[in-house]
């Protein structure tokens, strides 16, 4: 049985009507018994299949706790950029011709696309913009209040803990990808060798038993 050739959901279902078939049937295990494959060693073929499916239940879990993250991140970015940009403009007003606060404050040219260097830029506005009360001063003479640019920074750091907690459940996901792989190996491994010896033991018993030992390796294609 190759992964490769069957997709993921329907591998796992194929194998375990494989484990269901050879652990419920006497005559099955009686004939693969003779060949080393014991309850233990069945049971360890069962452990294998149980992880498998485990991880990738949890996998999944974790991809759809991904996907909320990052629409959750997005649609609060979208909020403050909003509120960023209406600020942005007032202040390229308010500062036209002020040199020095249009290089503070990052006023000129487009806005960073990427989410680190734009963080930056909304970073650098309200930083600068509080630190100097001339400025604060000149915005209040066009509506804007110094809590309005407080709260435009609160927002950004509640930004940032988002953006952690999405990088954070990220890691998560690629670790379970790596374990998954891993772990798919193991059971591959264990039911390519476990089809093998049921081919053998096909070949001596009885009629009825050979078409369940069919049955099962039906499942193996």
């Amino acid at each position: 049985m190759h992964y490769s050739k069957q997709k993921f959901e329907d591998f796992i279902v194929n194998s375990r009507t494989i484990l269901n078939i050879s652990t419920r049937t006497s005559g099955i295990k009686e004939a693969v018994g003779n060949f080393g494959y014991t309850e233990e060693r069945l049971a360890e073929g069962q452990r294998l299949y149980d992880e498998l499916v485990e991880i990738a239940k949890l996998q999944e879990q974790k991809e759809e706790e991904k996907k909320v993250c990052f629409d959750r991140k997005a649609a609060f970015q979208a909020k403050v950029s909003a509120d960023y940009m209406k600020y942005l403009k007032i202040a390229r007003i308010v500062f036209n011709k002020d040199d020095e606060a249009f290089l503070s404050l990052a006023l000129k040219g487009q806005r960073e696309r990427t989410y680190d260097k734009w963080y930056h830029q909304v970073s650098v506005f309200c930083n600068n913009l509080l630190a100097n009360p001339e400025y604060i001063a000149k915005m209040k003479m066009f509506g804007v209040k110094k809590s309005n640019i407080e709260d435009l920074r609160d927002e950004l750091y509640a930004l940032q803990r988002y953006m952690e907690e999405c990088t954070r459940i990220s890691a998560t996901v690629r670790r379970l990808v790596k374990d998954k792989k891993y772990r798919m190996i193991k059971w591959q491994e264990w039911l390519s060798n476990y089809i093998k010896i049921v081919r053998i033991a096909l070949q001596g018993v009885s009629v009825e038993n050979k078409k369940r030992l069919n049955q099962l390796l039906s499942h193996g294609e």
